[in-house]
């Protein structure tokens, strides 16, 4: 196309890197793994490229696009072909297909490659971890035919040009925009945008004899089932090493990333102050706490939510099946056992003091949290309050029934919080792990197989996860959550209002709510 000798071409490489050629995007593409239909791989629903390295494994030749998608996301993980030794390459898919189904290897393939294969049962298609998202298929015009195709009258110019190929293109580029309009409707009614993985680049990244290496330490709750999209599935689908800036001041860079998975907030506050966290995922009372610090150089900053339960229903407090405990008043003189700087513990200190029963109530510290036993090592409770899904899974292990009466209640929810140095250094960095939560949001929402997956990962009942996260909301389904990036400042100012006239909370008053939510790296998140 450089050359003029191709005037129109079709690829899923976009070609960025040639100022010549213009790509637009018209479609998307799906790679997964390729095996043969009797192959101890081929009923397997779901599978990841680490737990495959050692296979037997067929690719085309260096410089096909499957190969480019292959090695490009490859070298986003840490990976390189060196790391599967037993590869052997072949010129032609008839080949591949013969060493697929002959030598009972693996391969990796488009969608497209192997149509008529999987329509007859010869070979089987797995999708992979590593390609939980689409790429996109591009049309590529060389730019002075692109320029003349984008003009706004583009369609009469069409009808009366005499040039198939312009025609040809512009018919596309209407269509392409024709589709793009449900789309557009879909996400503005509770459907999120399409998120596809970017187009590998063919540029050969120039790392400087000595490159930097920017640790990233993020505190994430992969147990607490209404945050998994944040810290987990992005996880698990290595959605932060895509997004991650490879390009201008950070085209050297080299990214050391560590997940630090808790149980509860409190110690990802503790990190976070210590500067040993950069991004840090909590909900709505440790959000708070993570934002009073006197020193500036461990400031943090609110840069979006992760998902929200308006109607506060996710806390709950419990108690043994036989106790004689029926409501919050009857709790006075007794010992609650709390996860200290959790939701739960704020939900608490508010019906507590509703109830005029602040001092009349002892609350206790409840550690050692456990995902099979939570409330079961704890003799010296009278009762216990926590977040979903810990107390979910108590109850449904038949020996602790809720607590009636009136629980303060207010919208709840969970965010992101980055610090300030962060924020303020490498702001690419926070837009990055912003993308990459936006992905993982949209995976969650349009893969059938997710929330068994999410089961699977975080060793959770199945129900529960669907009752937390499933996009079917039923009447008087308590403790459903909904994902939501965007911000809600009058929700944060009912939880100060309530929570800073309590003793010990009087820093949540302080904090500068202008400067400590910072909306515009959301608004910064392009896709």
């Amino acid at each position: 196309m450089t050359s003029g000798q191709i005037d129109i071409g079709v690829s899923d490489i976009s070609f960025e890197e040639f100022t010549e050629i213009s790509a637009t995007a018209i479609d998307t593409i799906r790679y997964s793994l390729v095996v043969t239909s009797n192959s101890v791989f081929a009923k397997q629903t779901w599978l990841s490229l680490k737990e495959l390295q050692q296979e037997s494994w067929v690719m085309l030749p260096p410089g096909s696009p499957s190969r480019i998608v292959f090695e490009s996301r490859l070298n986003e993980l840490g990976l390189t072909l060196a790391n599967f030794p037993n590869l052997e390459t072949v010129e032609t898919l008839s080949l591949m297909q013969a060493f697929i189904t002959q030598g009972n290897r693996l391969g990796f393939a488009s969608a497209f490659d192997f149509k008529a294969e999987y329509q007859s049962g010869l070979l089987v298609s797995i999708p992979l971890q590593e390609f939980a998202l689409a790429g996109n298929i591009f049309l590529l015009l060389p730019r002075r035919l692109s320029e003349s195709t984008m003009h706004p009258r583009r369609q009469s110019r069409r009808l009366s040009s005499s040039n198939p190929i312009e025609k040809f293109a512009a018919l596309i580029q209407d269509l392409q925009e024709e589709r793009a309009l449900p789309q557009n409707e879909q996400a503005s009614s509770h459907h999120p945008a399409p998120i596809h993985l970017r187009s590998p680049s063919l540029s050969v990244r120039s790392i400087s004899q000595r490159p930097e290496t920017l640790t990233l330490s993020l505190g994430i709750q992969n147990s607490t089932i209404p945050t998994v999209t944040a810290g987990l599935v992005i996880q698990r689908l290595g959605l932060l090493e895509h997004f991650l800036p490879k390009e201008g001041r950070y085209s050297s860079t080299q990214y050391n990333i560590r997940w630090c998975n808790f149980s509860t907030g409190a110690p990802i506050i503790q990190g976070l102050h210590s500067g040993q966290l950069d991004i840090g995922i909590l909900g709505d009372y440790p959000l708070l706490l993570s934002a009073v610090q006197n020193n500036d150089a461990q400031q943090t900053r609110l840069v979006s939510f992760v998902s929200t339960n308006p109607d506060g229903s996710c806390n709950a407090v419990i108690v043994p099946n036989e106790s004689k405990i029926q409501s919050i008043e009857d709790l006075r003189g007794r010992i609650l056992a709390v996860p200290f700087s959790s939701s739960a513990h704020g939900m608490v200190m508010r019906s507590l003091n509703s109830a005029h029963l602040l001092n009349e109530v002892k609350l206790t510290s409840l550690e050692n949290l456990d995902m099979t036993h939570p409330f079961g090592f704890r003799a010296g409770a009278d009762g216990y309050a926590h977040f979903a899904p810990f107390h979910d899974i108590a109850y449904r292990q038949g020996k602790f029934r809720y607590l009636q009466g009136d629980v303060n209640v207010l919208p709840a929810f969970h965010g992101v919080v980055v610090s300030a140095s962060l924020a303020e250094e490498y702001p690419e960095v926070v837009i990055a792990y912003l993308k990459a939560l936006a992905a993982a949001q949209y995976w969650l929402a349009t893969t059938p197989s997710a929330l068994s997956l999410v089961s699977q990962w975080t060793l959770l009942d199945s129900e529960i996860v669907s009752r937390i996260l499933s996009s079917f909301y039923y009447e008087n389904q308590p403790g459903h959550f909904f994902s939501e990036v965007n911000i809600r400042p009058d929700w944060i100012d009912q939880h100060i209002a309530q929570l800073s006239s309590i003793p010990g909370n009087e820093g949540i008053q302080k904090i500068n709510l202008d400067r400590w939510i910072q909306p515009e790296f959301l608004h910064s998140v392009q896709f």
